[in-house]
């Protein structure tokens, strides 16, 4: 009976732990990509830079989903800059070197590597 508890407290101590380093990861991974899709974001008056923000990660079963997204009540134009809509695009000139379309995406692409992901998880395993 003691070592079916024990390993039981053992068992959760270890998954709580775990999930709380996958959390810490995906907002570390997350602010990288904010951070760096705010280099490249369209900026005409700044407020579409403003609005971007990490949403705090949800687990579901097994699954773990992160959310980085632009816009608001405010600038509900976010989407469409980021597509580069209408369609077809027309070719703006963008006051920022750099930015255009697909901000967001490229900045995910290049972060959420399996090298990045695994350092975000080395990093968030020291912190707890």
């Amino acid at each position: 009976m003691y070592k079916t508890f024990f390993t039981e407290t053992i068992y959760n101590q270890t998954k709580e732990n775990v999930d709380r380093a996958i959390e810490i990861a995906l907002l570390d991974i997350g602010q990288q990509i904010l951070d760096m899709a705010d280099e490249t974001v369209p900026e005409k008056s700044g407020a579409l830079r403003e609005s971007g923000r990490v949403i705090d990660p949800v687990k579901n079963g097994d699954t773990w989903t992160l959310i980085v997204r632009y816009g608001n009540e405010q600038v509900e134009y976010a989407f469409f800059v980021h597509f580069n809509i209408p369609s077809p695009p027309e070719l703006k000139n963008y006051s920022r070197p750099n930015s255009g379309p697909f901000f967001l995406q490229n900045a995910g692409d290049a972060i959420a590597t399996p090298e990045n992901i695994r350092a975000a998880l080395q990093r968030a395993f020291k912190k707890i």
